[in-house]
């Protein structure tokens, strides 16, 4: 059943437009994929319908892989079509970030500051009884780094709860994010391991996701994922 502030899609008028609009980005993900062309649509809007859907933990399922990502950044356009207006100073298209999903952007970003706290308040001296968190470096440049990653997600968090005057200050503090997680990704991946890679990495993108991070940096933190493996 879906929640109250996510009322479900019109199914008919979302395939339309995915038919008028979408056809190629689609076909071209069902052929690299073992969805046949014939069910592309039905499986786009199947997993745009499953990320609104809350679990029985009150979070959101986040998206299973790159292709349902894909999927749901495609049904998400589809339902925004017509909605972008010229401004006011150029004349041109509207090119700005577009904040999704404003619960789910702080879910993910919670989980990652918990996950990265972890690694902050391990002790190596007080906690030797017990293995170290995975994502745990003894170099002081990499805690710091962390230390920066978790104070912008905290940042981030604080101005997305807040109901005006945020937008150039949350656009900021996303293309922060997006490099460092870029660097985090890059530098790191490899040493997670595939498991802990896989569930960091897939937080990261969801999170950056709902911010309204583009699919090319998208893409990018992905390949770090699967250089990974």
């Amino acid at each position: 059943m879906q929640p109250k502030d996510r009322p479900p899609i019109n199914r008919r008028s979302v395939e339309r437009v995915l038919k008028a609009n979408f056809l190629p980005r689609l076909y071209a993900l069902a052929d690299l994929s073992d969805i046949e062309r014939a069910n592309i649509i039905k499986a786009a809007i199947a997993s745009y319908e499953r990320s609104r859907v809350k679990l029985f933990s009150g979070a959101y399922a986040k998206p299973a892989n790159e292709l349902e990502l894909e999927l749901i950044e495609i049904v998400d356009e589809a339902l925004n079509i017509g909605t972008i207006r010229p401004t006011k100073t150029s004349g041109k298209l509207a090119n700005r970030k577009t904040l999704k999903d404003q619960h789910q952007a702080i879910y993910y970003s919670r989980i990652l500051i918990e996950t990265f706290q972890e690694v902050l308040d391990y002790d190596p001296v007080r906690n030797h009884n017990r293995p170290a968190p995975t994502l745990r470096l003894e170099d002081p440049a990499d805690l710091d780094f962390v230390r920066e990653l978790v104070a912008e997600l905290k940042s981030l968090n604080s101005l997305l709860s807040q109901r005006k005057g945020r937008q150039a200050a949350t656009s900021r503090t996303v293309a922060s994010l997006s490099k460092h997680f870029d660097k985090f990704l890059s530098s790191y991946a490899g040493a997670m391991g595939k498991v802990t890679a896989g569930l960091t990495g897939g937080a990261i993108v969801a999170l950056l996701y709902q911010v309204g991070v583009g699919k090319e940096v998208l893409d990018g933190l992905w390949g770090h994922l699967r250089l990974s493996k």
